[in-house]
């Protein structure tokens, strides 16, 4: 059963993928990809018993069959087609939850679309002669032989147009149309060669014509199928995931207990071997980020609907896979990003027009790599924002609405969003030009990395800086302090770097007595943290901070080989 279901979700999620393209970009092998997904759920549906699913995916196919044959129009039924997916998704929530989903509305507005087609007789008889049948043929041809031939060529079979003496007997097709004069006349789809028919009516055929060569379709055999993916329960990866985890805090644990340079040798080869491993499940957690978009548009189509603007929603960079955990997190905060675009920032039609702009607006979402980051752009072609509110839209309870609604007002969802990018230790910018854009940027960092690390205590903690941010180590000497005006700096290769006490920002009861000065480079400037004592260096595994301890100043934590947990400084909020 969850077999099915899967499949189900899969079909019902590359329905809505190649939806959204097609909407845009009409074409025929779009057209008939949906069918083949409405079909394939239609198929599933009945394997389930489920009559709902079943009737609803069997009358959307039929719909997408009219509108590849353009006997209806696209902009009539998009809305039907994207409420069709919004309730095979609740239809398969029901059979998952065992709850009952009313479809009979949905079902009664296909009848509008769903009637049996009719044809002018002059447009019938016009198809038959394009085609070169008969005058005898064509005189009797009626809509559904049309619908027939045009099954035919769609499943690659071949059209003939046959004469015999004498009634046709032998089995060599699918006869569409017949009549009797003097001789026996026939039209006829058939996978058969016009020799094989030949053949197999013997002296009884006076003529045969093609009127259509089919593409036949060559057969794929058995021992060539190979699976290339299998299905996994994301919740499987994840505990393969947490456990992986463990084993290399175990792993490193195990190193400083390891003497003899053979059983180091071996330490270090299985130490590649579960690194190799942890990268690979690692691997499996990644997703490609447009996964989230085809949800995001349909949020965007709604929104601009309710605000009676026209509004398109586009992407870069969605190949760009990302943690499962991340993209789950992040979804929420996107979605009020751009919702926030919606309602404050993008201009209805006129008063676009009147700008001088188009009257669609555009919400970029882009993403790319730089670094070590994953960064995520949402930007507008909107009004912009003032920049004398700029530094204040992250305030709890700031809101430029006018009133309190189910879109806006409350003045917390940019506060919301800052919280969640900070609670996946990243960052958030905004920049802005009036009447021109907005850029909301994201930075996201990796989510759970191995970082070579300099480990020092001070005071009753332990911390971590990444090595690669570490310019100069020095032992602490008051002659290498200097003051300027209020302030205190350590003279570097000629550079005043500022020097930056861990007691004073982490709130520590009383200030340690240095022994060393580290350089380090952050994103702004090189500063200078006086620590303690220095205790070694080595590669340690970074997790997230627990949400109880979150500070900008700490990055993540690492359980050390013997046990005792080190926190990772984030040296860019050093300042």
């Amino acid at each position: 059963m969850k077999q099915f279901l899967s499949e189900i979700e899969e079909h019902i999620r590359n329905l809505e993928k190649t939806f959204s393209i097609l909407e845009h970009n009409p074409s025929a092998e779009l057209y008939t990809q949906m069918i083949k997904y409405a079909h394939s759920i239609k198929g599933l549906a009945g394997a389930i018993n489920s009559e709902q699913m079943t009737e609803l995916a069997h009358n959307l196919e039929n719909l997408l069959i009219k509108l590849k044959e353009q006997k209806i129009k696209l902009e009539d039924c998009l809305n039907l087609i994207l409420r069709t997916i919004d309730t095979l998704y609740n239809l398969l929530s029901g059979i998952q939850n065992n709850k009952e989903i009313d479809i009979n509305d949905i079902l009664e507005e296909y009848k509008n679309y769903t009637e049996d087609f009719v044809m002018e007789k002059w447009e019938i008889e016009e198809i038959g002669k394009s085609l070169g049948i008969a005058n005898s043929l064509v005189k009797i041809l009626d809509a559904s032989d049309i619908k027939n031939i045009s099954d035919a060529i769609e499943q690659g079979k071949s059209l003939f147009q046959i004469k015999t003496r004498k009634k046709l007997k032998a089995n060599i097709g699918n006869i569409i149309k017949e009549h009797k004069s003097k001789n026996w006349i026939y039209l006829i789809a058939s996978t058969l060669s016009e020799e094989e028919i030949k053949n197999l009516t013997g002296n009884n055929l006076i003529d045969i014509k093609t009127i259509h060569k089919g593409e036949q379709k060559k057969d794929i055999p058995l021992f060539e199928k190979k699976i290339d993916f299998l299905k996994i329960p994301s919740s499987l990866i994840d505990a393969i995931f947490a456990d992986l985890t463990e084993i290399m805090v175990k792993v490193f644990r195990l190193e400083k207990k390891i003497k003899g340079i053979e059983e180091k040798e071996q330490f270090r080869q299985i130490l590649s071997l579960i690194n190799h491993l942890w990268s690979m499940v690692s691997e499996t957690r990644l997703i490609p980020f447009e996964e989230i978009f085809f949800d995001l548009q349909r949020h965007v189509k709604e929104l601009a609907t309710i605000e009676e603007k026209k509004i398109e929603l586009k992407m870069e960079g969605g190949d760009i896979k990302i943690d499962k955990t991340v993209l789950e997190k992040i979804f929420t905060s996107l979605l009020h990003l751009i919702r926030n675009a919606i309602y404050h920032g993008i201009e209805h039609p006129a008063e676009r027009i009147k700008k001088g702009k188009a009257e669609t607006g555009t919400i970029l979402l882009k993403i790319f790599k730089k670094g070590n980051n994953t960064i995520i752009e949402v930007t507008d072609d909107g009004r912009g924002i003032d920049s004398t509110i700029l530094n204040k839209i992250f305030e709890p309870g700031f809101s430029t609405a006018k009133k309190v609604d189910k879109v806006s007002g409350r003045g917390m969802g940019l506060f919301i969003v800052k919280q969640c990018i900070e609670g996946l230790r990243g960052k958030i910018e905004v920049e802005s030009e009036k009447d021109k854009k907005t850029t909301f940027r994201i930075y996201l960092p990796k989510t759970i990395e191995v970082i070579s690390s300099l480990i020092f205590s001070h005071e009753d903690f332990i911390f971590a800086i990444p090595v690669d941010k570490i310019e100069r180590i020095i032992e602490f000497s008051e002659n290498n302090v200097c003051k300027i005006k209020e302030d205190y700096f350590v003279n570097f290769k000629n550079e005043n770097c500022p020097l930056i006490w861990l007691d004073t920002k982490l709130d520590f009861t009383k200030r340690i007595n240095p022994g060393y000065i580290v350089i380090v480079r952050n994103e702004k400037e090189k500063i200078a943290i006086p620590i303690e004592k220095i205790l070694f260096i080595d590669n340690v595994l970074v997790k997230p901070l627990p949400s109880l301890l979150k500070t900008k100043y700490i990055s993540g934590l690492s359980l050390l080989s013997e046990g005792k947990i080190a926190l990772m400084l984030n040296v860019d909020a050093l300042n």
